[in-house]
């Protein structure tokens, strides 16, 4: 999948944790859920992403994690 595929499959994933949950996370939190989901959903890939695709997660998930959190 591409990359703007990859983010709303990702994002859609995440808004099924209810947000009172996610406004707790922290970045570790994050990553927790992210082992979690990729290990669930063997479509969570995006080909051409360097090696390691944790390094973008965070990003494309900041406005759904932490007390920004919406």
């Amino acid at each position: 999948m591409n990359k703007e595929d990859f983010k709303q499959r990702l994002r859609e994933k995440l808004r099924q944790t209810p947000l009172e949950t996610r406004k707790q996370w922290t970045d570790t939190d994050l990553f927790i859920w992210w082992t979690k989901a990729k290990t669930v959903d063997s479509y969570l890939t995006w080909e051409k992403c360097p090696d390691d695709l944790w390094q973008s997660v965070p990003g494309m998930c900041r406005d759904l994690i932490g007390n920004g959190a919406f």
